[in-house]
């Protein structure tokens, strides 16, 4: 490893540790099996690339709060979310070297659990924006490239669009 990339994590130590045990204790589904598959694609091995740029890019503009962990922390619980999902639609084997969720626990559960990180998501992001940004929308079209085949797949099977409701 470089010593530039030492340099750089070592100043962001403390704020990745604090992102890893905020990912852990915000958690706190009622489910042991929510939990285990959770913390499958949680803890993994992924390389924290959000989080690290949150949180230098928090550190290069001067902020000195705790919303870039906040922040990192949630957008983990949607990544994670989004992965469930992807490698089910993918028909992935394999995620980081490891058997994917859907293959150990079945599509359904594996689904099941990417809404719950995906409504975690929404109940921390609700948590620091407050309910009035809850009827804001985001929405994507079905023009995405790394997604095209997928959406192909499943082309007169009901709206090519996915509308994001936060």
């Amino acid at each position: 490893m470089s010593d530039t990339k030492y340099k750089i994590l070592a100043l962001v130590k403390d704020d990745l540790e604090a992102i890893e045990t905020a990912l852990e204790e915000n958690l706190n589904p009622y489910l042991d099996l929510v939990s285990q598959i959770a913390k499958h694609i949680l803890f993994s091995g992924g390389k924290r690339l959000r989080p690290l740029l949150m949180v230098l890019s928090a550190k290069i503009c001067g902020y000195n709060g705790n919303y870039d962990k906040t922040f990192s922390t949630i957008f983990e619980y949607l990544h994670a979310a989004t992965l469930l999902h992807d490698d089910l639609v993918d028909q992935a084997t394999l995620r980081r070297g490891h058997p994917v969720a859907h293959s150990i626990w079945g599509n359904a559960t594996a689904v099941l659990v990417g809404d719950f990180l995906l409504a975690r998501f929404r109940l921390y992001r609700r948590r620091i924006h407050g309910s009035h940004t809850a009827q804001n929308r985001c929405s994507f079209s079905g023009n995405m490239p790394g997604q095209c085949p997928d959406i192909r797949r499943f082309k007169g099977k009901g709206n090519r669009s996915v509308g994001l409701r936060f």
